[in-house]
């Protein structure tokens, strides 16, 4: 969306994302596994370990489409993660 304000002598242009757009990345596994809390800290999805671990506990984070309430489920590849219109797709590295 695109929005154009004319007031008097200034004019603001501003740019605004569309509504409903979920924001795509991918996070490719260096080991084994990551935990989930671990996942929200290190993407900055989560300012901290404490604030990971509440939004866990509140039910704002899904893998694959289901609400996670485990705090460190451990993420092995192939799943999703859901915090908001963030979507994290877990991808497996080559040593891993």
């Amino acid at each position: 969306m695109h929005l154009v304000v004319k007031a008097g002598p200034v004019t603001m242009d501003r740019q605004f994302p569309r509504l409903n757009t979920m924001t795509d990345t991918r996070f490719t596994l260096s080991s084994e596994f990551i935990e989930l809390n671990a996942l929200l800290k290190v993407l900055g999805l989560a300012s901290s370990g404490g604030a990971a671990k509440v939004m866990i506990g509140a039910g704002l984070v899904q893998v694959d489409d289901q609400v996670e309430t485990r705090i460190r489920r451990k993420l092995r590849g192939g799943e999703v993660v859901r915090v908001g219109e963030e979507q994290v797709r877990m991808v497996r590295g080559s040593a891993a």
